[in-house]
């Protein structure tokens, strides 16, 4: 199933953008 290779990298990609919110957040305050 092809299907769970891009789910896996679409997880991966989304903790990114989560990681990177956080930073920025803590950054702002």
């Amino acid at each position: 199933m092809p299907n769970i290779k891009s789910a896996k990298k679409r997880v991966k990609v989304a903790a990114k953008k989560n990681l990177r919110n956080r930073m920025v957040k803590s950054a702002v305050r």
